[in-house]
């Protein structure tokens, strides 16, 4: 069964760092998070460690959730991490945290939730995202050249 708990600062980030990196490591654009960048992650104003969770089977992390609020003076809440380990994706565990990250938004006043997520994102999130009942507000494009 799947036990989500809240993050403890000081303690889970060797735990968060390593289930965010795996889970995010079939990206192609995916360079691995140090403490340092957690912590500098961690200094943006609208940042808050009220939204972090760590899922677990077992006692073993399997999962991170991460949502704040945007801005204090607006309802709105953003999904900046989702993330499960390769071996425990397809089983409700994405879900779940979703889930329960979005209720907690509710429950200290936001009344909406946007989150990005790339087209070609190879866990398949967007059919989650839209099963979840979010729907794409707008799209935007990234630009590359050579230098």
């Amino acid at each position: 069964m799947l036990n989500i708990r809240r993050f403890v600062k000081g303690v889970d980030e060797p735990v968060w760092l390593q289930v965010l990196n795996a889970a995010r490591k079939e990206r192609e654009d995916w360079r691995a998070i140090t403490v340092e960048d957690l912590l500098a992650d961690a200094k943006r104003p609208s940042f808050d460690f009220e939204g972090r969770f760590i899922g677990e089977l077992d006692g073993k992390a399997v999962g991170i959730d991460d949502k704040y609020n945007l801005e204090k003076k607006v309802q709105a809440g953003e999904v900046f991490t989702i993330g499960v380990l390769k071996a425990h994706r397809r089983k409700g565990i994405g879900a779940r945290l979703m889930l329960h990250g979005l209720e907690r938004l509710r429950a200290r006043g936001m009344t909406k939730a946007i989150l990005g997520v790339e087209d070609d994102n190879p866990t398949q999130a967007m059919r989650l995202y839209e099963k979840l009942g979010f729907s794409v507000k707008k799209r935007e494009s990234i630009l590359e050249r050579e230098v």
